[in-house]
């Protein structure tokens, strides 16, 4: 991101927040069959690990931008999939990369 922005523009996060809510769709809609449940900790891996790289917050993935668009999508794209209204991990991802990366700050303090 350029220094002279102190959020994510809203473009971005509409294409983050989407890509994110595609990894919850493909979590909650994968049949329950042996290759789709060693396939799925990559799901959630992927998921933490955006959202950690790209720096993103539980406020951001949980405010109204993110929650318009992913209401957006479950209206449209997810009762087309039949996607459960409960589908959404953001939030859990959210708090496991803020963990991570405090986990991570207090490592680099201690060397």
């Amino acid at each position: 991101m350029a220094r002279e922005y102190i959020e994510m523009p809203v473009d971005f996060m509409e294409c983050w927040v989407t890509s994110l809510w595609a990894l919850d769709a493909i979590e909650a809609l994968m049949p329950n069959r042996r290759a789709n449940r060693d396939f799925l900790p990559y799901v959630s891996k992927l998921r933490v690990l955006m959202i950690k790289l790209l720096g993103l917050t539980s406020a951001e993935l949980t405010g109204a931008i993110a929650a318009d668009i992913r209401a957006g999508l479950n209206r449209s794209i997810g009762i087309r999939l039949g996607l459960p209204a409960n589908a959404d991990n953001i939030i859990a991802a959210a708090e496991d990369a803020a963990e991570d990366a405090a986990v991570s700050a207090e490592r680099v303090a201690g060397e």
